[in-house]
């Protein structure tokens, strides 16, 4: 589910705790890469998704209060 999809069912569905999915990924091609590594950048591409996700809901409350 992206952040639009979660967005709809949250303004549809109004549930009284909001429903938010950070995803990351990462392949790996090189079998010279380890997997840590792999994992790694799965794990720091989710956390800016979160990030991404925090701004929107920061700059949504903004436009609420105006």
């Amino acid at each position: 589910m992206n952040m639009r999809k979660s967005q709809e069912y949250n303004e549809k569905e109004n549930p009284p705790v909001k429903l938010q999915i950070a995803h990351g990924f990462a392949l790996c091609e090189d079998t010279s890469k380890k997997l840590k590594e792999t994992e790694l950048l799965a794990d720091k591409r989710m956390y800016e998704c979160k990030r991404l996700m925090k701004e929107a809901d920061k700059k949504g409350e903004k436009s609420k209060a105006a």
